[in-house]
């Protein structure tokens, strides 16, 4: 059906041209909630690509049309990806913070809100953060990689021994073939 298509898509987070192909299909189905998901999979794949104008468009779509809460709530993930590659660090943090307080259980807003505050010299704030992505299980390699980074080079209050396991559990990580985020 087609909520398990768009579930699959967001599942193994297939191209943007996958995303627009099953926009399509839900389209034609007349599955609205799923084609306002597919639309935000879409709109997230060009914030992570930098393409800002487009990026707000398809957001500002979404938000005119849609009335379902849970693909509103995650449009708070796009918005906080798209700023924080705009350098607006406290919106992205901001919009990271929306996520959560509208019941969002997934690790990237917290992956956004560490490198945020990175970006605004708040290290207490960002290990606070990235410890938070290491604690969630249903983190991904790639999230606990990235956040990793944290502890590896911030983190100031660890002996030279927490260090080294934190750099040999991000070694372990790396040989995953993992591509970061982190800048």
């Amino acid at each position: 059906n087609m909520g398990s298509m768009c579930y699959l898509v967001d599942e193994f987070e297939l191209s943007y041209e996958m995303y627009e192909q099953s926009a399509k299909s839900f389209y034609k189905a007349d599955d609205t909630t799923a084609f306002y998901y597919a639309l935000n999979a879409m709109a997230l794949q060009l914030a992570e690509q930098n393409m800002h104008d487009e990026t707000l468009s398809l957001l500002g779509k979404i938000e005119m049309e849609c009335a379902d809460a849970n693909v509103l709530t995650k449009i708070w993930e796009t918005k906080a990806i798209l700023y924080k590659n705009l350098a607006q660090y406290d919106s992205a943090i901001y919009a990271a913070g929306q996520l959560y307080s509208n019941g969002y259980s997934a690790a990237s807003g917290y992956v956004t809100m560490a490198q945020s505050y990175e970006h605004l010299g708040q290290l207490d704030s960002a290990l606070f953060y990235a410890q938070r992505v290491l604690a969630m299980p249903n983190a991904s390699d790639k999230e606990r990689y990235n956040m990793l980074y944290f502890f590896v080079y911030h983190d100031s209050w660890a002996g030279e021994e927490e260090k080294m396991k934190r750099y040999e559990e991000r070694a372990d990580s790396d040989t995953k073939n993992i591509d970061p985020v982190q800048e």
